[in-house]
């Protein structure tokens, strides 16, 4: 695996971020750790409510709370790894994932567990998570697209491909599905192809994510004029020159095709022999350094944030 690759299949379970790995399933297809009818606890109610506007803290506090009454509330146990996760606290919120599913399997908690493998770069164990979700829910479209990240995250990106496709077959509009598609077809090295999937996903949903995914498949493909169009849509200027600064760095050691072509047109420009003083020249334009392009000969090269 290059140095290119395994960069950005790190980077890979930040921006695919997680597509649809967390796509909910209905209530009715879960197994409940509890066998309690009717709505839920009141104080988880307001709980979630606090974790989905990422009031963490509160949201944690409400969920113990509710958990010193009932250990066995299912929701609350869930709410509260969620919350945890979101504030970085992995093997915490594992704890609580663990306890659910010790009793019996639950389907929500193993979607957790393997989102949560997946940000924490265990690809074995989060591949290990979702399989059991197909286990219970074969078909799970989600699940599939989680192996197929973190397959990707593994440098599998041949097999994470065939996941990507069975989760198609039965869901063929799922874009986060495609857009994970497009991101692998980058990693394994047939950027046009990638390239291309990733531009018809921005055609229908023009999303940041989606946005930055295009950028970050341009950026690799040595288009850093694209990339930075792209980028500029959703970042400012010094996250952009952040952003192309990476893409710099990595494609100075392994260059990209658009750079290759570049290159092969200004050696054949060397080589031609000088028109006639006479005759129109026709000016061709040089070809694009770092400088040219972002002008950071005095910024670092960025390093991603895991």
């Amino acid at each position: 695996m290059t140095k290119k690759t395994q960069f950005f299949s790190k980077l890979f379970c930040l921006i695919c971020l997680l597509g649809c790995v967390g796509c909910e399933q209905p209530r009715q297809e879960l197994v409940k750790f509890n066998d309690k009818k009717g709505p839920y606890n009141p104080m988880v109610r307001i709980a979630d409510s606090m974790n989905q506007a990422s009031d963490f803290h509160t949201a944690i506090k409400l969920y113990r709370q509710s958990l010193d009454m009932n250990p066995n509330d299912i929701d609350a146990r869930l709410g509260l790894a969620r919350a945890l996760a979101a504030l970085g606290y992995h093997e915490k919120a594992i704890q609580n994932l663990e306890i659910i599913l010790a009793s019996k399997p639950h389907v929500e908690a193993l979607q957790e567990l393997g989102k949560i493998y997946l940000v924490s770069n265990n690809p074995k164990k989060c591949i290990s998570a979702y399989q059991d979700v197909l286990k219970a829910i074969p078909g799970n479209v989600a699940a599939m697209n989680g192996i197929g990240v973190c397959s990707d995250i593994e440098g599998k990106h041949q097999l994470a491909q065939q996941w990507y496709e069975k989760a198609l077959n039965i869901n063929p509009d799922h874009l986060g599905v495609k857009s994970n598609l497009g991101l692998s077809q980058v990693l394994a090295g047939n950027l046009e192809q990638g390239i291309n999937i990733l531009e018809k996903v921005v055609d229908t949903d023009p999303t940041e994510r989606n946005r930055q995914n295009l950028a970050i498949a341009y950026g690799l493909f040595g288009d850093y004029q694209t990339a930075a169009q792209l980028f500029s849509a959703d970042l400012d200027s010094s996250a952009v020159r952040n952003n192309l600064a990476i893409f710099h760095h990595i494609n100075k050691a392994q260059p990209a095709p658009q750079m290759l072509a570049q290159n092969e047109a200004k050696e054949e420009q060397i080589a031609s022999p000088a028109p006639a003083a006479e005759e129109e020249v026709v000016q061709i334009s040089p070809i694009q350094t770092e400088q040219d392009t972002i002008q950071i000969s005095e910024v670092a090269p960025a390093a991603p944030v895991y």
